[in-house]
């Protein structure tokens, strides 16, 4: 179960907020941002934001910020830290040591804490709250520069790098040194197929690799070959807290295009037309047309 593998990976010889620092950064490298909760209808989005789990017993990989404020309580009432889970119409967590209240909120945002720490990033929303009031509840942190250098120090002290990953700055070594071997007869999809290759062989959550890719892309393409790629999504809905989504990232032009698609549990792979036709017999549902894909009628 998850409580228990982190609770028995904390070192002793760390203080409450290194112990605070360190279960959030092990919860994030463990869980990745649900499919689910952006891709239901409006009743069963506020069931899930209100779903209530056991965290001594929960072992699902995907979380939504409710579910994760629980699991990340639960872990810091373990060690007595004194905290609470403030729910709106978004969950984190306050948590408070010495008379300071902080702030812990790994799910909030589009590029959440969790994607950060799944490739190492530095964290946006672990710190001391902005508003000290006790009345004021609040995901806003006060990260001055003392703060952020004393956080760099205990990350330091539980291993967790706040550089890329070995394998980004590889990556990115590879780019900037002109090291990749790309077909200069089609460059933009000679740079797709580099990028996906390389993803297909990381851990991440669907959300979470979506951001890798966006940040790979950034550094790989010019703004001109950055507006011929798209991306759509497909998904099927199979009830209540039951999502299939897939992303189709396509690149072209002139009727002639490419399709790469990335789903949760499986790497990414070049598909062609009918196989993108069979998703849509399949019942999967696209957010928006498909360019170089001719339906046929009885699939509109």
């Amino acid at each position: 179960m998850l409580y228990d593998l982190i609770i028995n990976s904390v070192p002793s010889n760390l203080n409450k907020f290194e112990i605070a620092r360190f279960l959030y950064i092990r919860l994030g490298s463990l869980v990745s941002f649900s499919t689910v909760i952006n891709n239901t209808d409006t009743n069963n989005f506020y069931r899930l934001l209100n779903l209530e789990v056991d965290p001594y017993t929960f072992n699902e990989i995907e979380v939504n910020c409710y579910t994760w404020a629980q699991l990340y309580s639960a872990l810091l009432s373990h060690f007595k830290i004194n905290n609470k889970i403030v729910k709106y119409w978004h969950s984190y967590v306050n948590f408070f040591i010495d008379g300071k209240k902080y702030v812990a909120d790994a799910t909030f945002g589009r590029y959440s804490d969790l994607s950060r720490i799944h490739y190492h990033d530095k964290t946006s929303f672990f710190g001391p709250c902005f508003y000290q009031e006790k009345y004021i509840d609040s995901n806003v942190v006060d990260c001055d520069r003392y703060f952020s250098f004393i956080l760099d120090k205990i990350d330091k002290k539980i291993n967790y790098s706040t550089i890329k990953t070995d394998e980004f700055k590889k990556l990115l070594n590879y780019i900037r040194n002109h090291k990749i071997n790309i077909d200069s007869s089609n460059n933009i999809i000679s740079k797709l197929e580099f990028i996906f290759s390389f993803v297909g062989q990381l851990s991440f959550g669907y959300y979470e690799s979506k951001e890798f890719i966006y940040e790979l892309e950034k550094n790989i393409f010019t703004k001109e070959e950055l507006s011929k790629i798209g991306s759509i999504e497909f998904k099927k809905i199979n009830g209540f807290n039951k999502i299939d989504i897939i992303q189709c990232i396509y690149t072209g032009f002139n009727g002639c295009y490419n399709y790469y698609i990335l789903c949760p549990t499986f790497p990414i792979k070049s598909v062609t037309n009918d196989e993108i036709l069979s998703l849509l017999s399949n019942g999967f549902i696209p957010n928006k047309k498909m360019p170089g894909i001719n339906i046929p009628g009885k699939m509109k």
